[in-house]
């Protein structure tokens, strides 16, 4: 009877301790995923600061106001993403700064009016892709994004001017 009584309490004890366990090892790892979704969305909306800054730098480096971009907080902003971002948003942010990239060469090359609305229209798509590669990892039920803007098709013309 005495040995019986000793197996219960033993059992109590160890299945209490793998309860407490068990919680903490949960909670532990809510917390880790609040965290991470904080430090993701932070980190997106940086980025995307940071494609704003640029974008009109290399506006204005194309109308001459500027001699050169500073690429500074968009490196930082990208190394960012690069460093917590899963792989579908690091690849994303990648090709907005590919699409950078092209904006800055084809600037260097004064490209006309019509390749300019070529290179600014792929900086808009890749930066929709992120957005929407953004959504789709912090909320997996978020619906994507058509658009991020309210420009009609026609404003893409070149001989269009914004109101």
């Amino acid at each position: 009877m005495n040995w019986e009584m000793g197996l219960s309490t033993a059992t109590g004890v160890l299945v209490t301790l793998l309860g407490v366990a068990a919680g903490g090892w949960m909670s532990n790892r809510s917390q880790s995923r609040a965290w991470s979704r904080s430090v993701l969305t932070d980190t997106s909306a940086a980025l995307l600061q940071e494609q704003a800054t640029t974008y009109m730098g290399l506006v204005r480096w194309r109308s001459k106001e500027l001699e050169r971009v500073d690429w500074a907080g968009w490196n930082a902003a990208l190394a960012r993403v690069q460093l917590v971002g899963p792989p579908s948003i690091v690849e994303a942010a990648l090709k907005l700064d590919a699409a950078f990239w092209s904006i800055g060469t084809g600037i260097r090359e004064n490209v006309d009016e019509v390749g300019w609305c070529q290179l600014r229209d792929e900086v808009e798509l890749r930066r929709l892709e992120f957005v929407n590669a953004a959504r789709r990892e912090l909320s997996p039920s978020a619906a994507s994004l058509h658009r991020l803007v309210g420009k009609p098709d026609r404003a893409n013309q070149p001989d269009q001017q914004r109101p």
